[in-house]
């Protein structure tokens, strides 16, 4: 082979290797217990739902027992308090499925936006939520 050929050929390895590196887009990157420690704590926040006045509300978030779960009691010192497991789904997002919330089956999704938390809960054909919750 002479070199403009080799040179060619290495260019062209060069790129493929560098393709074959990226991740397709939406493809979440591996997550950690470190990206879960950032939502562990008691969070205070505002919780409504339809033809409701927002309330106080609080939200306990502590380690689960896989790498990546939490044990969460929701709603804490206010209707229905419950303790229910939530697995991190994102970097910013916290699942609970199918699950009894606030005294109703149901479930929910706990997400970080900067400081804070928002939690929606579903169950029912109802879709209550709280915004803002921060730590404290």
């Amino acid at each position: 082979m002479n070199g403009t050929r080799k040179l060619f050929l290495l260019i062209l390895l060069s790129l493929f290797a560098a393709c074959g590196n990226q991740k397709p887009k939406g493809v979440t990157t591996t997550l950690s217990s470190s990206d879960r420690t950032k939502f562990l704590g008691r969070w205070a926040g505002n919780y409504t739902c339809p033809r409701m006045a927002a309330h106080p509300d609080t939200l306990i978030i502590a380690p689960g027992n896989g790498e990546l779960d939490f044990s969460l009691t929701i709603h804490a010192g206010i209707m229905n308090p419950d303790l229910v497991t939530g697995h991190l789904t994102g970097r910013k997002e916290i699942m609970v499925t199918d699950q009894q919330l606030g005294g109703a089956p149901g479930s929910a999704r706990i997400s970080m936006r900067g400081d804070t938390l928002r939690f929606e809960q579903s169950g029912f054909d109802v879709t209550c939520s709280g915004d803002d919750y921060v730590i404290f």
